[in-house]
């Protein structure tokens, strides 16, 4: 029997409605207004965690939440109008505006053995400009991301001329997934053998790439393909082989970012063959402070284990040239 089979069912259920939602508000026109810290938040942001950790309050009581976003009485007002309300509507909630903030805030059981990683929108500067995007949902329990959901709505072929919205999933000791409209199951995925370093791709942030690491790294390797995009999108490129590489460094203030940018990707990829850690190769360091940055790693580095160590060490030499 698979452990798993109840967050899967789950998980693809939330991030399905929330990907319908969130492309829905981006027909109808996106409204956005700036954080604390600058970054954007829209209202798709906010209706797809409202989706999800009202899903999860539901079936899933026990854990504990750690997500993005938080709303205040303020943004809802100034970001909300009619038809993203329409979007929260069920038959048994008809009046979804009391709902919201409960929705959006909450963070499930404290002492919960295990914690929900979420990100309603990875890829914000992305879904405005109507390109692809990540909803992900990791769980992580007994030291490491045990499972991971993700949807990518507007992913691309990789000849470029296709978008569509994939589902991906991975659980720990069962594999990974893809969910892909064309098919009527699911598919296992795996990184694929390459024969030469130089044949790779790599996957880079479309916006902070602040030390054009990717660019430096291709011309030390001799390689010559760059992808960018924004978003958990990256670690789905390179579970399914349209990409080999994804690297970024670790920025002074909000280092690699918050535990919800790499659960649910991590969790997929290793469980496609890749490996997910820090420059220095140490794992990442989920257990911290609840929603603070990952402060501790140079930067993330995943790619699939047969190249995971020599590009570490590409890496390191990268490192230590610049150091020096």
């Amino acid at each position: 029997m698979n452990p798993f089979q109840k967050e899967i069912a789950i998980a693809v259920q939330l991030v399905r409605q929330a990907a319908v939602a969130t492309e829905e508000i981006r027909r109808q026109g996106i409204r956005a207004i700036s954080k604390k810290d600058g970054s954007p938040v829209t209202q798709a942001d906010l209706v797809s965690q409202a989706i999800i950790l009202r899903g999860l309050k539901a079936w899933f009581p026990q854990d504990g939440i750690s997500a993005e976003e938080e709303i205040g009485e303020g943004d809802k007002m100034a970001l909300l109008e009619k038809g993203a309300w329409d979007l929260l509507k069920e038959p048994e909630i008809p009046d979804p505006e009391s709902h919201l903030e409960a929705w959006v805030n909450y963070r499930g059981n404290p002492s919960g053995l295990r914690t929900w990683m979420i990100d309603p929108i990875d890829g914000t500067k992305g879904f405005k400009k109507g390109l692809s995007y990540a909803i992900a949902m990791g769980l992580y329990f007994h030291g490491r991301p045990q499972f991971g959901c993700i949807a990518s709505p507007q992913f691309p072929n990789a000849d470029g001329t296709e978008r569509r919205t994939v589902i991906a999933y991975g659980a720990a000791g069962m594999g990974a997934y893809w969910l892909d409209p064309r098919y009527d199951q699911p598919l296992r995925i795996k990184i694929p053998l390459r024969r030469n370093l130089t044949e790779l791709t790599v996957v880079g942030s479309r916006a902070h790439d602040r030390v054009n690491l990717c660019a430096r790294f291709m011309e030390k390797a001799g390689i010559q393909k760059i992808l960018r995009m924004d978003g958990q999108t990256k670690y789905l490129m390179v579970a399914s082989g349209q990409a080999d590489i994804y690297m970024n460094a670790a920025d002074p203030v909000y280092g690699i970012g918050y535990p919800w940018d790499h659960c649910a990707g991590q969790a997929i990829l290793e469980e496609a063959g890749g490996r997910v850690t820090s420059f220095s190769g140490a794992p990442l360091n989920y257990r911290q402070e609840a929603e603070s940055p990952i402060k501790d790693a140079e930067g993330v580095l995943a790619c699939g284990n047969q190249w995971h160590e020599r590009v570490l060490e590409l890496v390191r030499e990268l490192r230590a040239s610049n150091d020096g």
